[in-house]
């Protein structure tokens, strides 16, 4: 079985996660929209990573039940601080590799 990553992000970052050929991208513009993603993806998907932008992270009770499972994961990102000459799929695959301790080609 195969298992989708789903990023979450604002529509600029969106669109350089898709030029950088990452599928399954959802754009948001505040922390309430981000569990109805959440809700749907993993309703209608086989999701096991969720990746959130930091800025869009929401502190609902709910949100922090999900955080304790293990599965999906679900991993913050900062928002900023690429490095110069750094692809966004390359600093996404590192940030992954230390937030969950495993590389993955995207």
């Amino acid at each position: 079985m195969s298992y989708e990553i789903i990023i979450i992000s604002d529509e600029l970052r969106k669109i350089g996660f898709e030029l950088a050929g990452i599928a399954g991208v959802f754009a948001v513009k505040s922390k309430a929209d981000v569990m109805s993603i959440i809700r749907q993806v993993t309703r209608e998907r086989n999701v096991g990573i969720i990746i959130i932008s930091d800025q869009f992270l929401p502190e609902t009770d709910e949100f922090q039940q999900l955080m304790k499972k293990s599965f999906p994961a679900i991993i913050s990102v900062p928002c900023s601080g690429k490095q110069e000459g750094e692809s966004t799929s390359q600093q996404l695959r590192e940030f992954i590799q230390r937030s969950i301790g495993i590389s993955i080609e995207i």
